[in-house]
This record gives C-alpha cells, sequence and structure tokens, in this order.
C-alpha cells in the first residue's frame, strides 16, 4: 500500500507534467512579480520534496541492524526508499513546472500540479485509514503521514483561492 498506491500520482506527474512543459516551452516569458499564493505554493512543494529525500537519506544512513530500521515506511526495506526518491523528484518538478508556468504568465493546467496535489492528498487519507494502527504505534509515521495530509492539504486549498491568470 504504501509504495505500491502512493506512487501513482508522482508516476502520473512525471507524464502529465512532461506534456505540460513541452506544450508550453515555446511560450514567450513576461516580467514576472511572484504572488504571496505563489510563495507559498512553491515553499510547500519544495518542502515535501525536501523531506522526502531526507528520508531517503535516513534510511540508507541507517544500518540495517537498527531496531527501528522501518520507522518511515512499513517493510524496513532499504531498496524500497526509491519510491521515496522518485516522489521527492516530483514534488521538485512540481517547483519547477510551477515557476515556469508563472514566468509564461499562464495558470496551472488541472492536468498537471492541481492533479498531482489531489491524488496526493486522496491517497495519504487512504493509506493513513488502511494503515492507522500500525501508525498508531509509531508515533513518527503518524507525524510524517499528517505532515503530508496538511501540506497537499494547504496546497490544495490555495489552489482554489488563486486566481486563474489564462482562460
Amino acid at each position: 500500500m504504501e509504495f505500491g498506491v502512493k506512487i501513482i500520482p508522482s508516476i502520473l506527474f512525471f507524464v502529465l507534467g512532461s506534456m505540460r512543459y513541452c506544450g508550453i516551452k515555446d511560450i514567450g516569458q513576461g516580467r514576472v512579480v511572484y504572488s504571496l499564493h505563489f510563495k507559498f505554493k512553491f515553499s510547500i512543494s519544495a518542502l515535501m520534496g525536501t523531506a522526502y529525500m531526507i528520508y531517503v537519506f535516513i534510511c540508507w544512513g541507517q544500518p540495517w541492524t537498527a531496531e527501528h530500521s522501518s520507522w518511515i515506511n512499513q517493510c524496513g526495506d532499504d531498496y524500497f526508499v526509491v519510491f521515496y526518491a522518485l516522489q521527492g523528484m516530483a514534488w521538485f518538478f512540481s517547483c519547477f513546472l510551477m515557476v515556469f508556468e508563472y514566468q509564461r504568465r499562464l495558470s496551472e493546467e488541472w492536468y498537471a500540479n492541481q492533479l498531482f496535489w489531489c491524488l496526493n492528498f486522496l491517497l495519504e487519507v487512504i493509506t493513513f485509514l488502511v494503515l492507522i494502527n500500525d501508525y498508531a504505534k509509531d508515533p513518527t509515521m503518524m507525524v510524517i503521514s499528517i505532515t503530508n495530509m496538511i501540506g497537499n492539504l494547504i496546497l490544495i486549498i490555495l489552489m482554489f483561492r488563486t486566481e486563474r491568470r489564462t482562460l
């Protein structure tokens, strides 16, 4: 559950975000003044990406004999942290695409960043509900999951509060 389902938004975003990038890469840039909403969205996305990359380094940095080697994930296998690396790269690609669209004075498309945020939130909630008994035993996993849900929820709220720049 933790790796198979939660990686879907990232893989989907790599495909759809790349399509969005290819569709707008030839549009000229305008003079940009970054709004407060944009700065918050960018900061949250960058923090989410950084958190996933920190998970990777922590998991690989711990000795495999550590008693609490699975404090971030259920299985405790080090090679599964590759999924966290993919999720972190997706969040950084999300940051890049947000800036790229903003510089071209375009609104975020629903099939790129907005779908990524909504799917991440939905799958994080589903994972939390399915694994609630395991999360209750490990406060670190509980905090990480709740933090991910809050970050995605804030992005969704900001998404609805952001004025569209283009039709």
